[in-house]
């Protein structure tokens, strides 16, 4: 699981990754990883990993153009930071499902995920 972020000053971004981060426990039962990416400084990510204790790796620094170039994530202008794409990769690193939301909402979630993954699982088994 890949979730792009605006940065640590957008509360919609903030209650994506804590919502993830509190379903930690849920994810590791069905062996999902996640990790996020934002165009944020060190400090702030690490102050954002710290308020929202975030059990998963935050990737900060990231060129938004660079990066847009490579996945087709939108990028905001004013100020210049990723929109809020999430991808859920299968364990060869094959992107499964991308979700992309330029607004607050549409995003990808925790039970979203959760039930996806399950389905593909279930598939798998038949």
């Amino acid at each position: 699981m890949v979730l792009f972020h605006r940065g640590s000053w957008w509360p919609y971004c903030n209650a994506q990754l804590a919502a993830f981060a509190r379903a930690a426990d849920k994810f590791a039962g069905e062996g999902i990883k996640v990790v996020s990416v934002s165009v944020d400084d060190r400090q702030k990510a690490e102050t954002l990993v710290e308020k929202y204790e975030l059990g998963f790796p935050v990737a900060y620094g990231a060129n938004a153009r660079a990066v847009s170039a490579v996945t087709g994530a939108f990028v905001n202008d004013d100020p210049v930071c990723l929109q809020a794409p999430g991808f859920v990769l299968n364990p060869e690193g094959r992107v499964m499902t991308p979700v992309d939301s330029t607004q607050a909402s549409g995003r990808l979630m925790p039970d979203d995920v959760l039930s996806f993954v399950r389905h593909l699982k279930s598939l798998a088994k038949n």
